[in-house]
């Protein structure tokens, strides 16, 4: 977190700077907008990215016209934001918006034409609409394929995204192909050592874990985990939600003690490098929680389970569906105790 509060004071250093010296509606006080939103974002402050990424898009409306590339994708940024706070018709009008531009300005054969499908796959997926967001994956899929060829790391992030989606609706296999398909080339291309092969073979895990394939889902994890210690550090949020992940899959495996370890070590990383503050470190306090409600030490799970809802009716507010959630592990715990 320390790392992002030096960044961010910078970025709104140049702002100053830029709006002083340039014009406060030139397209480089945009980008120090953007910029300064980029962080925010990282940093789980959603309302106040927000705040400044509509500053930069309303600066590139008035300077470089609606129909515009850097327009399309400040449409895309605002709603990238807007699902993260769990606004998804929002999020998907923005998109939508982005999608139309980039059609237009840039044609239906585009990469950035097709990074839109996918964005708006990943909302549909968020809002529950598997199919179309099946569809919407398949169809950036086919025009990188066009575009890019079958060998392209852009065309891995599609078979990534369907995998994902796949899974989500339970088809195990067809979603392992896509991401053993992610994977081959993101070794040949990134190598074995990078974070987005490690990702692939975190979502391999996840995947064989669901198939209840757990000796095998546990190797690639520990691969993932190595390579994230290794090339990010041991202080970096990927490589805590490795810690996460090993933990939920040794709490399938019924090692509860472990996975609460592991689960723990996550949490301390999120809170020195997010700041307790922030949706996953929220995430973590629940995953403690629900560890140590599975060892039936309901007292301690109940408030880590509270200090997960505090955090997220203050960062994502009392209407996102991750406070939904908290709601109800908390009354499904008070419940277990006789409460």
């Amino acid at each position: 977190m320390g790392e992002y509060k030096e960044a961010l004071d910078y970025h709104k250093k140049c702002l100053e700077v830029r709006e002083e010296s340039i014009d406060p509606k030139h397209p480089e006080t945009a980008k120090s907008n953007y910029n300064i939103g980029e962080i925010l974002q990282d940093m789980g402050e959603y309302k106040e990215a927000l705040d400044y990424l509509k500053k930069c898009l309303q600066i590139e409306k008035e300077f470089l016209g609606l129909k515009h590339p850097d327009v399309a994708t400040s449409y895309n940024n605002i709603g990238n934001v807007l699902r993260n706070m769990g606004r998804y018709k929002e999020a998907l009008d923005y998109h939508s918006k982005c999608l139309e531009v980039r059609k237009e300005v840039l044609g239906l054969k585009h990469p950035h034409t097709a990074d839109s499908y996918d964005n708006i796959g990943c909302v549909l997926k968020a809002m529950g609409k598997y199919k179309e967001a099946l569809d919407c994956h398949k169809k950036c899929l086919e025009v990188k394929e066009e575009v890019l060829g079958p060998k392209h790391p852009n065309i891995a992030d599609s078979y990534n995204n369907t995998g994902y989606i796949l899974q989500v609706m339970g088809k195990f296999k067809e979603a392992l192909d896509y991401h053993k398909k992610c994977l081959e080339i993101r070794e040949e291309f990134l190598g074995s050592k990078h974070p987005g092969t490690a990702e692939s073979y975190n979502n391999i895990g996840g995947v064989l874990q669901e198939m209840g394939m757990y000796k095998e889902a546990l190797v690639y994890h520990e691969k993932c985990l190595a390579v994230r210690k290794e090339v990010l550090g041991p202080k970096h949020p990927d490589t805590a939600a490795s810690y996460n992940n090993i933990g939920m899959l040794l709490k399938d495996m019924g090692k509860y003690e472990e996975a609460l370890a592991y689960c723990k070590k996550c949490l301390k990383v999120r809170e020195e490098v997010l700041g307790p503050k922030h949706p996953d470190t929220a995430a973590s306090y629940k995953n403690v929680g629900m560890r140590l409600k599975d060892m039936g030490k309901y007292e301690e799970a109940l408030d880590y389970c509270k200090k997960c809802l505090e955090v997220r009716e203050e960062v994502l507010g009392l209407k996102h569906p991750d406070t939904a959630a908290s709601y109800n592990n908390i009354g499904m715990l008070l419940k277990d105790m006789g409460k």
